[in-house]
């Protein structure tokens, strides 16, 4: 049964991504449009992000622990020395706070997408296109945070702006694809 499961998550996941192209296939038909079941499930998923004491409350806690120890590192350290060593392990422990959640909580909400899913409540692409804003949503706020905090705290160049924008949009670019492979490895788990 978990192996049947798994193959028709599988299968989930790979109509989602082929069902634009793929015109042969019959529509499923839904209650409701395609956009109001993508934002009621942006809704639950930013409440549950928000509530679940795994997922949004523990990653801030941990950037902002890591963030003190960071502060640890760079005293008494040489400046190149440090600021290498310093946006190494911002790397490693953005990937680590944005991937683990994801890749523990999203197996247990299989059981709940695959039962919504089959009971014809809502299309399998609505969930990812919401789960998909959320961690763009957090990415966002997660690279500001990172952006303002960080980045002169390592003595980064400030100037001109656009160093400290596009320091910006990597955050945001990285971050939003370490989420994306950390719901895709989760759901495969």
């Amino acid at each position: 049964d978990e192996d049947s499961a798994m193959q028709e998550l599988r299968a989930l996941v790979m109509d989602a991504c082929t069902t634009p192209t793929n015109l042969n296939k019959e529509k499923k038909k839904y209650p409701i449009s395609f956009w109001e079941q993508y934002f009621i499930l942006f809704q639950r998923t930013v409440h549950i992000w928000c509530v679940d004491s795994q997922q949004a409350p523990l990653i801030f806690k941990m950037m902002f622990g890591a963030y003190t120890i960071l502060v640890f590192i760079l005293i008494g350290m040489p400046m190149n020395l440090s600021k290498a060593n310093a946006v190494f392990y911002l790397i490693v422990v953005q990937f680590t706070m944005s991937m683990t959640p994801l890749v523990i909580i999203m197996p247990e909400e299989r059981a709940i997408i695959l039962r919504e899913y089959r009971n014809g409540v809502f299309s399998a692409s609505a969930y990812w296109l919401a789960r998909f804003s959320l961690a763009i949503c957090h990415a966002a706020v997660n690279a500001l945070i990172t952006t303002f905090y960080f980045y002169p705290l390592a003595g980064l160049p400030t100037t001109p702006v656009s160093k400290f924008t596009r320091w910006y949009l990597m955050q945001l670019l990285y971050l939003s694809c370490v989420m994306m492979l950390g719901m895709t490895v989760g759901m495969l788990s």
